[in-house]
């Protein structure tokens, strides 16, 4: 008897597409941040207030006239870390950043790495392992650069200034190579790029 079952890449676009119809369900006081894998969906809260937010992408805006930069964002953390999911870090020049991580052998990792995603243009997943007794973080490196990233991050701070009642965008970060960060529109809720692969999706919320 053929097999009815569902295979992981098919359940992974039904869960995808379920996120798209109930796009008014995720929650609507706090800022949420979603991470879809091919085998779960998880949710978290991350602590970065809707100011740091505002104050990183105008940061991000602004450096972006000037050449390429990074954004490091932390996409899972185990045990004790020092921040949480959700937090982010500019990188670009010669090791200038903006924001970071609360703990500088973490940053001066994340640093490192990101001179070579700044020059391939190839997104890296960096996993920061402490000691047993403390935890484990992974951050997302992704290099922005060009009219279409300027393009996108105004449009996230035109989010982060919408009026509390209007319906929150979210920043899709794609987390495979070869896919550049998008904004999810209420008007436009679909998640286009993914192709099956894994994606961080945050709630935008001023």
């Amino acid at each position: 008897m053929e097999s009815t079952g569902l295979d992981g890449a098919k359940f992974n676009f039904i869960l995808l597409k379920i996120y798209a119809v109930l796009w008014g369900i995720a929650c609507k006081s706090r800022k949420a941040t979603q991470l879809f894998t091919n085998d779960c969906l998880q949710m978290m809260y991350p602590t970065m207030s809707s100011t740091v937010h505002q104050a990183l992408y105008q940061k991000l805006c602004d450096q972006l006239q000037c050449g390429p930069v990074i954004l490091a964002t932390v996409i899972l953390t185990q045990g004790e870390v020092p921040c949480p999911v959700g937090t982010k870090m500019l990188i670009w020049g010669d090791a200038e950043t903006f924001h970071g991580l609360s703990d500088d052998e973490a940053e001066q990792t994340v640093i490192q790495q990101a001179f070579e995603v700044l020059k391939t243009g190839i997104a890296q997943r960096v996993k920061l392992e402490r000691d047993e007794k403390r935890g484990v973080m992974q951050v997302w490196l992704t290099r922005w650069q060009g009219s279409d990233a300027i393009a996108t991050a105004q449009q996230l701070l035109k989010s982060l200034s919408a009026p509390p009642s209007s319906p929150p965008s979210r920043l899709v970060i794609p987390l495979v190579t070869g896919q550049a960060p998008y904004l999810l529109s209420p008007a436009k809720p679909s998640l286009r790029n993914l192709q099956g692969g894994d994606a961080f999706i945050e709630e935008l919320i001023a």
